[in-house]
């Protein structure tokens, strides 16, 4: 095994392909083929199944199906554990009967040759481009193609679900009893009724043609708006100011610990020296470039670049502010046409959890509230004060001593003992995945000389920056191949405990997409707030097995902060991101939103969610964290929250029956792609998901050893 984990990515590619471009550039030619077959079948199916014609499209408007790349035969169906179509008959039943087989058949060769494409493209933009202008040209023009690929796979998926909605009942009842679409009856039921609930005929079109430039390019202004910022810094020690990194850490993630190796150094002389100097000169830093210094462990340093934060956030406010109320204000529009009856109902809908779950969980944590308050109160006596400032709330308050698992081989073996420890299946796939390429730490190089820094100058693929697909080679992703059966993950780093919890995170996504993979397409879409318990449920037990493993009280006091930190950011930030979200929502129904009153309500969240023990919020949260721009997963901290708790009652029922809930815990997990949260959590914890008593127990369970255990 090699010191240095590293991306295999040829075997997803053909070996005739001569960069890794190349095996983009042939699957975006199978998507297309695919996708003017849905068109064609779809059509077929109006006729068939509804008795209609395809209404003729507008004068002027394009085919929306395939770039101009050279076409290749698409995947059989049947390569992808799909029905195939059966031969014509005469009967008119046995006729719709095909063509719905048919149609629901190329539905799911797109949407894997789609989620492969989709996947490669996000590896392939970490990698530097090459100084060639030949593969750089190639590398925009097909990202750019990928891109455009987006709207008729939602208009052609959009289409489908009406298709389904029009069928009659006999029809479709005759339909899912067939051994082919048997197993997908109660997705594909799913579908239907969303289907049933769309905008009628040409509003459904239009709506879906409106979307990428009045709505989705609110999220893309912003990100751009984002990128272009930039903070004049005087007096920081700014050498080890590194370039490029994330545009925000989403609260599924580990976030970096100054405490780690790498992060800015605590030179508390220099630091005081340099703030003191007011000859200094300024420095223009991105907001990513001046990001880890909101972290810095010596507080008068880390208090002055806040204030420098604020101001800056401060001068975008406004315009931010009408980004985040024209994008609102489209999605409330669009919901009141669908007839939905807040804002809440489609991510609850994404989800697949009911507003009567998600009451009991959020009863739970404000049963639990003084348990988080006390937290904060922990936090802030540490400090020897008697509350916090807001960049207080993720400092580490204790530096690591004594050894970490290396990377490479140490690292390795220990995690991989960990995961077999509670479920052997999941132990064999990361042995699988660090030993045959499907781990990249740092970014990888084209030219077989290992890993580079992850901090690196961003050199992706031109214009992938402000992509759907773009990642930066500081953020960690998993992502899945199904043509091939594969998964990829990235992490920045795995020096310190934050990056070996990153590192379980994402195998933990890994780890739930392996089970998926093994059914058809259109049940691998699990509910997100499952996707996140799968993860935080691996990152759980990897730092119980650290706590195990402690040799000294620092040691465990250090790794007991990190749990508080991602308690705190989990249970107590992500609810107050929820409440800022529901409420502003709630006052965008009844007019503009100004930005003071943005701020207000974000303060307001966050005094609920932390208590009087925090002195002062950060009333620009809601304009520097982002989430509430995310237009393709509205009211994004919405899994994380719940994910957190789900992941409490599996921890709680994995400690109790120990390796024997393996199997019970990846049937879970194999359900997730069809069953609502509600069923699930009665199938497999035998438990009622709308009783807040359940929920208290699990988080009573997990954050047992937080109170009192940091400061001991």
């Amino acid at each position: 095994m090699s010191e240095s984990w590293r991306w295999d990515l040829q075997s997803l590619a053909h070996p005739e392909d001569e960069h890794p471009w190349a095996a983009l550039q042939r699957l975006l030619s199978r998507l297309g083929v695919t996708l003017r077959q849905w068109e064609t079948c779809l059509q077929d199916a109006r006729s068939v199944l509804l008795n209609r014609t395809t209404p003729p499209a507008p004068e002027g408007k394009p085919a929306p199906v395939t770039p101009s790349i050279p076409i290749t035969p698409a995947v059989p169906p049947t390569a992808l554990n799909q029905p195939a179509a059966p031969q014509p008959t005469a009967s008119p039943a046995a006729r719709q009967t095909e063509t719905l087989l048919s149609l629901i058949s190329l539905w799911q060769t797109a949407r894997a040759q789609w989620r492969e494409a989709t996947s490669l493209v996000t590896c392939l933009t970490l990698y530097p481009v090459s100084v060639q202008q030949q593969t750089a040209d190639t590398a925009s023009s097909l990202t750019k193609q990928l891109c455009r690929l987006g709207e008729p796979i939602t208009t052609l998926q959009a289409a489908t679900e009406s298709c389904l909605a029009g069928v009659d009942e006999s029809v479709w009842q005759t339909a899912l009893a067939q051994p082919a679409l048997r197993p997908l009856a109660r997705v594909l039921t799913e579908y239907r009724q969303r289907g049933q609930a769309q905008l009628p005929g040409d509003s459904a079109r239009l709506l879906a043609m409106m979307l990428p430039d009045a709505y989705h390019a609110w999220e893309q202004m912003y990100k751009e708006l984002v990128a272009r910022m930039r903070i004049p810094v005087a007096g920081l020690p700014l050498s080890s100011v590194r370039p490029g990194g994330s545009s925000g850490v989403p609260p599924s993630r580990p976030s970096a610990d100054p405490a780690a190796a790498g992060s800015p150094v605590d030179n508390q002389a220099e630091s005081a020296a340099s703030l003191a100097n007011p000859a200094a000169s300024a420095r223009l830093l991105t907001a990513d470039q001046l990001r880890p210094w909101l972290y810095h462990p010596h507080r008068l340093l880390r208090a002055a670049v806040w204030r420098t934060w604020e101001q800056a956030w401060q001068q975008y406010e406004d315009l931010l502010a009408r980004c985040l109320n024209h994008l609102a204000g489209v999605r409330l529009a669009v919901y009141a046409a669908q007839g939905r009856p807040d804002a809440l109902d489609e991510p609850l809908q994404i989800n697949r959890c009911s507003r009567e779950v998600l009451a009991a969980m959020e009863a739970a944590v404000a049963e639990l509230q003084p348990l988080l308050h006390t937290v904060v109160r922990q936090r802030a006596r540490h400090l020897g004060s008697s509350s916090l400032d807001w960049h207080d709330l993720t400092v580490p308050l204790v530096r690591w001593q004594g050894p970490v698992p290396c990377p490479g081989v140490e690292l390795a073996t220990w995690i991989t003992e960990v995961f077999s420890h509670w479920n052997k299946a999941w132990g064999e796939r990361v042995k699988q995945w660090i030993t045959q390429g499907g781990i990249q730490v740092g970014r990888p190089a084209l030219d077989g000389s290992g890993p580079q820094p992850a901090h690196q100058e961003d050199r992706r693929a031109p214009g992938a920056q402000f992509s759907s697909f773009s990642i930066t080679a500081q953020e960690a992703f998993c992502v899945h191949f199904p043509l091939h059966r594969q998964v990829r993950i990235h992490v920045p780093s795995v020096h310190g405990w934050p990056g070996v919890l990153m590192l379980a995170h994402e195998l933990g996504h890994a780890c739930h997409q392996a089970e998926l993979m093994e059914l058809p397409p259109l049940l691998q879409s699990p509910a997100v707030c499952v996707a996140e318990a799968a993860a935080l449920w691996a990152e759980g037990w990897v730092l119980s097995a650290a706590l195990a493993q402690v040799r000294t009280p620092r040691q465990r006091q250090y790794l007991l902060d990190l749990k508080a930190r991602r308690v705190l950011d989990l249970l107590a930030a992500a609810r107050a991101r929820l409440q800022f979200e529901r409420a502003f929502y709630t006052a965008r129904q009844h007019g503009w939103v100004p930005a003071a009153q943005l701020n207000e309500l974000t303060l307001s969240a966050q005094r609920t969610a932390f208590g009087p023990g925090l002195r002062q919020g950060f009333p620009l949260a809601w304009a520097a964290q982002g989430h509430a721009f995310n237009t393709r997963t509205p009211f994004y901290d919405l899994a994380y929250f719940m994910g957190y708790l789900l992941s409490a009652a599996l921890h709680q029922r994995t400690q109790q029956e120990g390796p024997a809930f393996a199997p019970a815990l990846n049937a879970l997990l194999r359900d997730s792609g069809q069953l609502p949260v509600a069923e699930l959590v009665h199938k497999t914890l035998h438990a009622d998901a709308g009783d807040p008593a359940f929920w208290v127990a699990a988080l009573r369970h997990v954050l047992a050893d937080l109170t009192g255990g940091i400061t001991s």
